[in-house]
């Protein structure tokens, strides 16, 4: 792992937890930098960090190793009940949004319709981030009134060896070359609009130093018990 990575993922940590984070890369010694979370600092080399000294940069930080590593494709989401859309249609209607992703932003008539139109919603907007080659956002925090939302297994994998590629610089060709496939075959691993098996996907996982780990998580509420309304939701003073 280099510099740049290691930053990253503890910017992903941070943020996931709860906690502050800042980065100077001006402040140390040489090509070196001074990252602190809540209230414990370390300093990040730029370039390839030695195996020990990431082990000793995590203890400076209280930072359990394995979960440091994780990256989590499930999102926080708004499910609230539409009175006006009701009020035109006379059918029961909801909007879904994610407040990490402004773009994704989707309808449904019914809240289990909800449920998985919010599913299909979430991995169609984690996509256009592989499309357009930038870093998959990092999820915020649970609140309340909110649903936890994860993309299906085989997303979260593809966007697990798109994330793994852009920390380590690895190219279409580079991964290509590694697996001995066509840079076509690749493509295909990467995009979540087409089909792939798992097993192809964990072996290019392992080529580029990562796994999949999957968790068993509570369900989400079949049926709303309150959810407030937009109209509600547009009354409720600013904490």
């Amino acid at each position: 792992m280099n510099g740049r990575e290691f930053v990253r993922r503890a910017r992903r940590y941070a943020r996931r937890n709860r906690l502050t984070f800042y980065f100077d890369p001006t402040r140390g010694k040489g090509s070196h930098g001074k990252l602190t979370i809540g209230n414990r600092s370390t300093v990040v080399q730029h370039n390839e960090i030695p195996a020990g000294t990431l082990s000793a940069m995590l203890r400076q930080l209280d930072i359990n190793r394995q979960e440091f590593y994780v990256m989590r494709y499930a999102f926080p989401c708004n499910i609230v009940l539409d009175d006006e859309e009701a009020e035109v249609t006379g059918r029961e209607a909801y909007v879904i949004t994610f407040p990490d992703l402004l773009e994704a932003i989707t309808g449904a008539w019914s809240w289990q319709e909800a449920l998985e139109m919010a599913e299909d919603c979430l991995a169609v907007a984690l996509s256009f981030y592989v499309n357009r080659n930038e870093d998959i956002p990092t999820p915020g925090p649970l609140a309340d009134g909110q649903i936890l939302i994860a993309v299906p297994i085989i997303v979260a994998a593809k966007l697990t060896l798109y994330t793994a590629m852009r920390e380590q610089a690895i190219t279409v060709t580079d991964l290509a070359t590694k697996l001995d496939m066509t840079e076509s075959a690749v493509h295909n691993l990467l995009d979540s609009g087409r089909f792939s098996h798992i097993s192809q996907i964990e072996r290019a996982l392992k080529a580029v130093g990562r796994s999949l780990i999957i968790e068993d998580m509570g369900t989400t509420l079949t049926n709303p018990v309150h959810h407030p309304s937009l109209k509600e939701r547009d009354t409720i003073p600013a904490a």
